[in-house]
């Protein structure tokens, strides 16, 4: 198995193919152990490798002086392939060999339904899912913990928006996977509550090879709006080939939606792209909290974006769930996760209540032609 070791210390510096020490091998703790199972290659692994980027800010700022209760903080990265049978035999081996005293961004659904048991058994918390379906949250309730708003959140404020500026015909376009189809679900739900119902919906192969077939027929639609739940290349493939179409609607995606990569792939031609965020505006100039993250990533030269941005909050809640942890028992971290209630990182939290969703943030962002991102 491809076993990829992150090595978060003091500074920030990340360090890549050290051998992991586990917390088994030392007398007393001198450190607290984070595990990640992710894929790490291709366009997916390219986000989790800008999403650890931002976690690592968090994890330096934490090893700061005598790091958290004495013990630095260390992260272990593990590549599962997006393969759930690796997913389960790396979370095995950080609960084993690493003695992990919780894991973090994990991605995908099956992936993360594939390790509740073992967690469960375990008593070692999953925070921060940065790609999972609102049903499989439910699912996971006990064992898994998440730092970002649901695709009904979502669906809901993008609705929400669209009713405001009077727009009647929309048109969906989704990934055919279990997140896509839920989102489609939320949508047409929320656009029924305002007597709505959707000109055209599209199912998109993930690998893209269907956008030609998809934006022929939405464009027949006349759609006003276009409701998009897709990542990588694809939104730049299906709004280029509704361009083919001579259609321009309004543009509108969930927060996977990466309006660096669409803007740079459509070389100036992106137009009217609005995308939901789940973290606050990494560029906002009113907040020292998000101030100090922009510093921290330009003394670290690590790119200032929404990906980076979530990587530091969910990291940043993470820390401060640790520092509230009052024992090595097994439970004691879920114990201090059910404490957090405040704003950490600018971003308002709560896992005080029965939900193990910490945060209902919503925001709306407009994506200019080179990419540059406004409220």
């Amino acid at each position: 198995m491809k076993r990829r070791i992150v090595v978060c210390a003091l500074g920030g510096a990340s360090v890549f193919g050290i051998p992991a020490i586990g917390r088994s091998a030392l007398k007393e703790p001198r450190e607290l152990v984070i595990g990640q199972s992710a894929i790490s290659s291709g366009i997916v692994g390219a986000q989790v490798r800008t999403f650890n980027q931002g976690a690592g800010l968090a994890i330096a700022a934490a090893n700061e002086g005598h790091g958290i209760n004495g013990q630095k903080i260390r992260l272990v990265s593990l590549d599962d392939e997006f393969n759930p049978a690796k997913t389960v035999a790396n979370t095995e081996i950080l609960l084993r060999e690493h003695r992990v005293s919780a894991l973090f961004g994990y991605i995908g659904t099956s992936n993360v339904l594939a390790v509740d048991k073992l967690l469960r058994n375990a008593g070692v918390p999953l925070m921060a899912v940065p790609a999972i379906t609102d049903v499989a949250r439910e699912q996971t309730a006990g064992s898994s913990y998440y730092i970002r708003a649901t695709s009904q959140q979502e669906a809901a404020k993008i609705v929400s928006h669209l009713s405001v500026l009077g727009l009647h015909r929309i048109a969906v376009a989704h990934f055919a996977s279990p997140g896509g189809e839920e989102f489609k679900t939320a949508v047409v739900a929320k656009l029924a509550e305002l007597g709505i119902e959707p000109v055209r919906v599209a199912a998109l192969k993930m690998n893209g090879s269907n956008t030609s077939e998809a934006a022929e027929g939405l464009a027949k639609a006349l759609p006003q709006a276009l409701v998009l739940y897709a990542a990588g290349v694809v939104p730049a493939a299906l709004i280029s080939e509704m361009e083919k179409q001579k259609s321009y609607p309004a543009f509108y995606g969930m927060s996977f939606v990466s309006a660096e990569a669409t803007a740079e792939a459509l070389q100036g031609r992106l137009r009217g792209l609005v995308v939901s965020q789940i973290v606050p505006y990494p560029w906002a100039v009113a907040d020292p909290a998000i101030e100090q993250f922009r510093k921290r990533a330009n003394a670290a030269g690590v790119p200032v974006n929404y990906t980076t941005m979530e990587g530091y909050v969910s990291a940043a809640v993470l820390m401060e769930a640790l520092r509230r942890t009052t024992s090595n028992a097994p439970g004691a971290v879920h114990a201090a996760i059910k404490t957090l209630k405040g704003t950490i990182a600018g971003l308002p939290v709560d896992f005080t209540g029965a939900s193990n969703t910490g945060t209902n943030f919503v925001d709306l962002t407009h994506i200019s032609a080179t990419g540059r991102i406004s409220r």
